[in-house]
């Protein structure tokens, strides 16, 4: 085993407001230095693991601080294991070589008769422990034993392979020794866990209680509850052994070691453990408590998620040494919810209902406009914001009931957002948003529709602009203007605070529309986040069901199925491999009986190509995979029609009410692109921005990975380059680029343009998902390109992508499909008018400034800046969010634009 070629080379970033850290790097052959591919790279004892890609790169994200083995393995190397500190706020890059095997490994064919089966069941107790019926030996071929009196030594040709049919695991156990005897067994190897997926949500349901009923009253879990100072909570009971209880409050301090926590336990602790954990609500137990006895014999240091960092310090005894695979549960796992949440009936199918609402910029339209959206989600239990759906399916729809446009948006913290831009040609009408989620349908009329009218060019409605009524919310909402009037044209600070009734500030996240108050009215009967009903949910009133007749799966990000079918057409079971993308991500995964398979959690923008293989039990490819299309939904509406009053208006402000690009930008008609091979950097066409002062081939970006942002790739690469990282309050990642320090605006915006094949990408965030192996080559003007205006001012980056991602480049035993996944919002635009005169054009702009993202904490109110346009008039200013804890509020203020 090879520990010791291990090379940290670079802390890439320090991010802001998360505990996650983050490892990528290089896997190298020792002899040739040439990359390897197809290496398994996992923490041990977890589910965090990944594959190197064709450049021998990985990435593994989402790790908490502590101390973990880092292994890679590939079956014609040396296991590679090196010990690895992960501290707080990191992200590690490492360079890693791998040592060939001088020797190859001899599969071992062993004859299964009476006394390898004797032996064999011997092994499975001592390697499995309890539950031995519920776990299976998938490649039990490759052991082989040695047995010496009341001894059993153990060999593995190969990982040995087990299924959990208990917790939904499939691991993979690489073993080092093993030795039995009557009394116990010594078991020494590494571990990698792999979280099974099915269509059958009752299985799945299944599969997650049983991890949290492995995890309840484990000593991890009492290590945790300590440290947290909740342990009495969590159903422990502490006593010394003289039977005095101690005192939580005073086990648990900060540890020497940054992240850790000290324990300070007696040197004879004995431990209760009092809930039932296998019971609906958690019921006490009474006076059948597991009972368990820890001795200390040095100090006790654990990490947040209940991990001891030396377990030699301590001995644990009874039922807290739960022993063997068969109840192990990855060291990164953490339960979905607590022991007071789960004191509640865990069947209950009303605690798992969503519920969404859409909020829009405006409360209708003209032809060629577009909708603003932001979606906001309701929850039974609002902590399981995080742990339910994470797509939504967003539809316009027109008059007929067809579905015109649709977007695949992603959900994160209950929300998310995006646009529907409208064709120039329409029919006036009552259209309509559709909104949901795949697990919603689960649920009677759960499906959200909002009507959003449509008018001919020269119609207005008769709207009155009332207030909200701000007794409706719990919350006071404060928009707070610099002065009440304005002039057109000129800058407008904007602060917004949100206060409890007691007046402290609440965290949480709101979205923001300025609007033309003359222009576009608001019609009553139209819903507001604070509309009863709307996003609360009475779990009483639900109706429950058995988890077998629940027919729509939740998707825990994006998802597809698919079936494999044999030579004759039939559906048959199958062991199914799954390549994303350019290897930047390996799935395997076994189908049902009827041979039909689900992914879901994947997390990428736009589309990917996946390349899948059927495999049967003899480990041959057969057959063929098909993708299930996804089933479309009639729409129904009872509601009434809106009972509208029209008015004839001036049809210029309708023709000229958006802001798109300044007058400097270069407008070109729709070209259609045939695929064609880059062939040579030199026979490219010249740009628009002329001779690019930096070109990075994406062959040279290794330094992002799928479901990252690829300009992380670009740092040192370019020099006067700056890419940051961070998290806002709420933990989402966003990236920050700036090019030689950029220039100063009204509204602070250094970063450079971006350009994916020639069309503007709005901000770097945008740029998450998009995989560098789709990347041929990124061109960098640090200087202002006055062709794009005030937004090129701050330099560009134009990136080019590979004009093919076809199935030639898989292996020919792949087939290839291509898969939706989240749509990519647009960046509202706004004119910045900091320099006069600028632009001579008319600004009759109706949605003034929109913005679905801000984040409010306790510290300081969040601002906006915009500027007014040319019209005579007043500005409504409609706020709408959520606190952190899931609660909903709203606020409206105007303000006076004249000349």
């Amino acid at each position: 085993m090879n520990s010791k070629r291990l090379s940290l080379t670079l802390v890439l970033a320090s991010f802001c407001f998360s505990l996650l850290a983050q490892v990528s790097g290089m896997v190298t052959d020792s002899r040739s230095g040439k990359p390897v591919k197809e290496c398994e790279v996992f923490i041990n004892n977890s589910s965090l693991s990944t594959t190197t890609n064709n450049d021998g790169y990985f990435e593994l994200s989402d790790i908490n601080i502590g101390f973990y083995d880092l292994v890679i393995y590939h079956e014609k190397y040396e296991i590679f294991k090196s010990p690895l500190q992960i501290k707080p706020n990191k992200a590690y890059k490492l360079n890693l070589t791998i040592d060939p095997l001088t020797e190859k490994i001899k599969t071992v064919r062993v004859k299964q008769d009476e006394e390898w089966i004797s032996n064999f069941n011997w092994f499975k107790q001592g390697f499995l422990g309890a539950n031995t019926s519920e776990c299976t030996i998938a490649n039990d071929k490759a052991l082989s034993f040695q047995r010496e009196g009341f001894q059993l030594k153990a060999f593995a040709s190969e990982p040995i392979i087990i299924e959990n049919k208990a917790l939904g695991y499939k691991m993979k156990y690489y073993l080092y020794a093993f030795v039995a005897t009557e009394q116990e067994a010594d078991v020494q190897g590494l571990l990698k866990f792999e979280l099974q997926t099915t269509l059958d949500y009752a299985q799945g349901n299944t599969w997650a209680r049983n991890r949290q009923i492995a995890f309840w009253g484990s000593a991890r879990h009492l290590f945790q509850s300590v440290a947290n100072g909740n342990y009495m909570q969590q159903g422990f009971e502490l006593t010394d052994d003289k039977g005095n209880e101690l005192e939580s409050e005073s086990l648990a301090k900060p540890s020497r070691i940054e992240g850790y926590f000290n324990i300070d336990l007696p040197d004879q602790t004995l431990v209760k453990y009092l809930i039932n954990a296998d019971t609906p609500g958690l019921q006490p137990k009474a006076s059948d408590a597991q009972k368990s006895a820890i001795t200390r014999f040095g100090s006790i240091d654990v990490s947040p998620d209940g991990i001891p960092l030396n377990s030699a310090s301590i001995k644990i005894e009874g039922d807290l040494n739960k022993v063997g695979l068969a109840l192990a549960i990855p060291i990164n796992y953490s339960p979905e919810t607590s022991i007071e949440d789960e004191k509640m009936d865990w069947q209950n199918f009303a605690l798992l209902q969503e519920k969404v609402y859409i909020q829009t910029d405006r409360d209708y339209y003209y032809p060629r406009e577009t909708i603003w959206f932001k979606a906001y989600l309701g929850f039974s239990i609002p902590i399981l914001r995080d742990t339910l759906s994470r797509l939504l399916y967003v539809d316009f729809i027109a008059p007929s009931g067809n579905v015109i446009l649709s977007k695949n948006i992603k959900i994160r913290n209950g929300i998310g957002w995006g646009e529907f831009v409208l064709p120039p040609m329409m029919d006036e009408g009552e259209y309509y948003i559709r909104a949901h989620t795949n697990w919603m349908r689960n649920y009677k009329d759960s499906l959200y529709i909002k009507p959003v009218p449509i008018l001919g060019w020269n119609q207005n409605l008769v709207t009155q602009n009332t207030e909200v009524n701000k007794s409706e919310s719990p919350f006071k909402v404060a928009i707070t203007p610099e002065k009440n009037s304005y002039g057109t044209r000129e800058p407008i600070t904007l602060t917004i605070a949100v206060q409890d009734k007691s007046g402290q500030s609440v965290p949480g996240n709101i979205s923001i529309a300025v609007v033309d108050a003359e222009a576009s009215g608001k019609i009553p009967q139209v819903d507001h986040i604070l509309t009863p009903g709307l996003l609360t949910i009475d779990a009483a009133k639900t109706e429950n069901k058995y988890f077998d007749q629940i027919e729509h799966f939740m998707e825990r990000g994006v998802s597809f199925t698919g079936k494999v079918v044999d030579n004759k057409g039939n559906p048959t079971p199958a062991t199914v491999n799954i390549v994303q993308g350019n290897m930047d991500n390996l799935i395997d995964m076994e189908t049902d009986v009827n041979g039909e398979f689900l992914v879901t959690g994947l997390d990428f923008y736009d589309s990917l190509y996946f390349a899948f293989k059927s495999i049967n039990e003899k480990g041959k490819m057969f057959g063929t995979v098909e993708l299930l299309p996804k089933e479309r939904i009639p729409f129904a509406y009872s509601k009434p029609k809106l009972k509208l009053e029209y008015r004839s208006d001036d049809a210029l402000q309708r023709v000229q009410n958006t802001y798109d690009l300044d007058k400097n930008t270069i407008l070109l008609n729709e070209v259609v692109i045939t695929d064609k091979a880059i062939e040579e950097e030199s026979k490219l066409m010249p740009k628009v921005y002329g001779q690019p002062d930096y070109t990075v081939k994406g062959t040279d970006m290794r330094g992002a990975t799928a479901g990252s942002n690829p300009l992380i790739a670009l740092q040192g690469r370019v020099p006067g380059l700056r890419v940051t990282e961070y998290f806002d309050d709420i933990g989402m990642r966003h990236t920050s680029v700036k090019i030689r320090g950029g220039s100063s605006s009204m509204a602070g915006n250094t970063d450079p343009l971006i350009l994916v094949d020639g069309i503007p990408w709005g901000s770097p965030d945008d740029l998450m998902g998009i995989s560098p192996s789709t990347i041929e080559y990124v061109e960098v003007i640090t200087r202002g390109v006055s062709t794009f205006g005030s937004r090129g001012a701050n330099g560009v980056i134009a990136i080019y992508t590979k004009r093919s991602v076809a199935s030639s480049q898989f292996s020919p035993d792949f087939m290839a499909h291509k898969i939706g996944g989240y749509t990519r919002a647009l960046t509202f635009s706004h004119p910045d008018y900091s320099e006069r005169n600028q632009d001579s054009n008319p600004d009759f702009r109706t949605t003034l400034y929109w913005n679905p993202y801000l984040t409010l904490n306790s510290e300081k109110p969040a601002e906006v800046k915009f500027y007014s346009a040319d019209v005579e008039t007043k500005y409504r200013i409609t706020v709408e969010g959520m606190t952190r804890d899931g609660k909903p509020f709203s606020g409206e203020a105007y303000v006076t634009i004249a000349r």
